[in-house]
């Protein structure tokens, strides 16, 4: 089960059922599908947190949010050795990161501060790629942000003909906030930073690694992440075409706490609670537009994803290097009436996908369920390294591959974002169920089986009393102290 290399393959924001592979009649996904074809499609994969910087950091150090100290994003993190990137140098790999890494906030206001903030990046590199280490990544060449005009990015973009002027939008429909503009990009899809992370994945793979050596790339993309903005070219194909329709609609929010009704009204965010914006949320031709733009920013990444997995074939190297799809978190989409991220824990946020490409290994389906802390774990074991104590995940190779091994019986998903406005959260999901709890006092429990839409809060429904009182609160509880006692490895069976 040895193997080689790695390449992970990361996008912001992507929700499961916008892949043709999770059964999206409508998107086209062909370069993504195949590596699924090939692969082991994930069905219960689950984040550790539903935001970026926690999360992301959460897939490359094996450890959870509460644990490795960024359990939001805006924190500033110093690097400590503990990830995967610094586990395979001491091992003789080569590392290296194109496009969006977001360990560290990019917000002006971290400038001087943090490696990724913008004011950072003000100047354009000279060099093509930055040689100076970046927790554990020794070679990197960056975006910052969403389509900002930063960085190796914003260098690559010049040299291809690329102008300031295409960095602008054309919005379509009200104008709701700088996250939720919708509209179309004056820029085309061959300069945008899908393409940059495509393109500069191929030449590390060609020109800049050592061949002699083993390798660890990951290749990440800023989109599908709000705003709801794609290239003009990109959206030509989406103009006026069905979408998938979203799951729900806003009565679902009545048995919900009371921030889901006022974010479905626009008033409540990571920022604080305003005046209401839409009372009766999103009208649904602006809903649709922005599937649509979501979904032209999808393909625009799957076409990149297709140059990468052509140039491992092409060298030769699929028979020795695993490949892992996925997402640092979903989107709500417009799940009863909801849209992009925070302590709304729905399936289409925390239930990402994950295509797993390991030589040798049988292609097929995988209902186990994972969490994005066993991602580190997996990785070594495949590699056939040591898993370094500090992890709190556990190895899923063996399991996801059908030859045995320990598998979970609940992933925990956390939640603490640190505003005044907001609330910290914790939920724990089962094979069949999800129970979330609420440090105020609210608490949510869904039958999976019997409700996989998630329409119903039955929390307080009597069929469900002893489920949630003595199964699902209990279990969290458990599972909460021992992780705050240091208990590596909790929530396998």
């Amino acid at each position: 089960m040895k193997c080689k290399n790695v390449v992970v393959i990361l996008a912001d924001q992507l929700r499961k059922d916008c892949i043709g592979a999770y059964g999206n009649p409508y998107v086209r996904t062909p370069n993504i599908d195949r590596l699924a074809a090939k692969g082991i499609r994930c069905e219960r994969f689950y984040v550790a947190n539903p935001i970026c910087s926690p999360n992301r950091m959460t897939w490359f150090s094996g450890m959870y949010p509460s644990n490795h100290g960024v359990y939001t994003n805006g924190l500033l993190k110093q690097d400590d050795g503990r990830t995967i990137m610094h586990e395979l140098s001491k091992n003789g790999y080569q590392t290296a990161s194109i496009g969006k890494i977001h360990f560290n906030p990019y917000s002006e206001e971290s400038a001087g501060r943090s490696f990724e903030s913008v004011g950072n990046w003000e100047q354009m590199p000279e060099e093509d790629g930055y040689r100076g280490g970046y927790f554990g990544y020794e070679y990197l060449e960056l975006t910052i942000g969403h389509t900002l005009p930063k960085s190796h990015y914003y260098k690559w973009f010049k040299e291809h003909g690329g102008t300031d002027d295409m960095f602008t939008v054309t919005p379509c429909g009200e104008v709701y906030s700088p996250d939720e503009i919708c509209g179309v990009r004056n820029m085309p899809s061959g300069l945008s930073s899908s393409a940059f992370v495509g393109d500069r994945s191929v030449n590390y793979l060609r020109n800049v690694r050592d061949r002699e050596k083993t390798f660890f790339l990951c290749a990440s993309f800023p989109d599908p992440h709000h705003p709801f903005t794609s290239c003009y070219d990109d959206y030509e194909r989406w103009k006026g075409q069905a979408v998938k329709e979203a799951a729900g609609g806003p009565e679902d929010l009545d048995r919900r706490p009371a921030h889901f009704k006022q974010h479905f009204q626009g008033r409540w965010s990571r920022k604080g609670v305003n005046g209401c914006k839409y009372e009766s949320g999103i009208p649904k031709e602006e809903a649709e537009e922005r599937v649509r733009h979501t979904y032209a920013m999808i393909e625009a990444i799957d076409r990149n994803v297709g140059l990468i997995l052509d140039e491992l074939e092409r060298q030769g190297l699929m028979d020795e290097t695993v490949i892992i799809l996925g997402s640092d978190h979903g989107e709500l989409l417009g799940d009863h009436g909801l849209w992009l991220k925070g302590p709304f824990l729905y399936e289409g946020l925390i239930n990402t996908p994950l295509l797993m490409y390991i030589p040798g290994a049988v292609p097929g389906v995988s209902e186990d369920l994972i969490s994005a802390a066993d991602i580190t774990p997996t990785i070594l074991e495949l590699l056939g390294a040591e898993i370094p104590s500090y992890v709190d995940g556990i190895p899923q190779a063996r399991r996801i591959m059908g030859a045995g091994g320990c598998g979970r019986d609940v992933c925990m998903v956390e939640y603490r974002n640190g505003y005044d406005c907001d609330v910290n959260v914790n939920a724990i999901v089962g094979k069949k169920s999800k129970f979330i709890m609420y440090e105020n006092g609210d608490q949510e429990f869904t039958d999976l089986e019997k409700d996989p839409e998630e329409r119903k809060n039955v929390a307080e429904s009597g069929e469900y009393e002893d489920a949630v009182a003595n199964g699902a609160k209990t279990l969290l509880l458990e599972r909460l102290k021992a992780k705050t006692k240091g208990n590596v490895q909790y929530g396998h069976a």
